[in-house]
């Protein structure tokens, strides 16, 4: 059986999401070791906070279907998950703005 272009057509979206949404389940234990200084019970809690991330946002699917495109709702899911890797990918300085922060002074 041949795969044809459009078979493929709904999973170019998924991957566009899913690879890099795997960097967070890769980096977490570095995440919740390094960034965090927590040692398994912290990394639990983290796994924990993503299971509720995921059981918030079935429960809100439907609004979303309701609401927006597929493509739409993906674009968004999307960036709402950039944005919080990239609030986890920052060094905890104290402070979000650095223009405002000082070096050896944490808020």
């Amino acid at each position: 059986m041949c795969a044809t272009p459009p078979s493929f057509a709904g999973f170019s979206p998924a991957a566009l999401f899913l690879v890099p949404a795997s960097a967070l389940w890769a980096l977490l234990p570095v995440l919740a070791r390094q960034q965090l200084a927590q040692g398994a019970s912290g990394y639990g809690l983290l796994l924990g906070a993503l299971g509720v991330g995921a059981v918030v946002g079935a429960f809100t699917l439907p609004w979303g279907r309701a609401k927006l495109s597929s493509n739409a709702l993906l674009a968004t899911a999307s960036a709402v998950y950039a944005a919080v890797l990239v609030g986890l990918g920052k060094p905890h300085t104290g402070s979000w703005s650095s223009s405002s922060s000082r070096p050896g002074k944490s808020i």
